[in-house]
């Protein structure tokens, strides 16, 4: 004998919870949409994730929500993303030189940041070796300039392509570059 939980009838509160937002609803959500506001005060990067919200409650027009999401991608590094947007939003009309040129700028300067930090990024991606250097208490710049050639500049080197690579929007492994330094 199976036993069947018996489903519960639709009431008008459920029902309602459960409605989409009539246009009222929605029009009063929008005027207290506190987002443009709050935004001033936000790096860039939070303010991505806040538009892709807005765009799942659709209190805005996605053409709005996409204009304000590209205008923030082309200040960021992000210029991958900006490109599949500008496509998407302009059915995929090729996007303007200034956001292709801008896009081969930023992967020159990653691939020149990458070669200048090429010495310590060997080591600090090798999370087996940075264990055994700090259980030997041996991570340390005398050390490491001493015994593997990395100097100082190396060092500031790593914090400046980890805040490129979080500017490129790889938040994961700007913070594991960092975790390091």
């Amino acid at each position: 004998h199976s036993s069947t939980t018996p489903e519960k009838a639709a009431t008008p509160v459920t029902a309602a919870a459960n409605a989409p937002p009539s246009p009222a609803e929605m029009a009063a959500a929008s005027a207290s949409d506190l987002t443009m506001k709050n935004s001033k005060f936000l790096d860039r990067h939070l303010i991505i994730p806040l538009i892709d919200f807005l765009a799942k409650k659709g209190l805005h027009t996605k053409e709005e929500l996409n204009k304000s999401k590209l205008s923030i991608l082309l200040k960021t590094n992000m210029l991958d993303s900006a490109v599949d947007l500008f496509k998407e939003s302009n059915k995929g009309a090729s996007p303007p030189e200034s956001m292709t040129k801008k896009r081969d700028e930023v992967v020159k300067a990653m691939q020149a940041l990458k070669e200048e930090v090429a010495p310590i990024l060997s080591l600090v991606t090798d999370s087996g070796r940075v264990s055994e250097l700090k259980a030997e208490r041996c991570f340390n710049i005398a050390y490491l300039q001493q015994s593997l050639n990395i100097t100082p500049q190396h060092v500031e080197a790593l914090y400046k392509y980890a805040k490129f690579v979080f500017e490129c929007g790889d938040y994961r492994k700007a913070a594991e570059l960092l975790q390091n330094y």
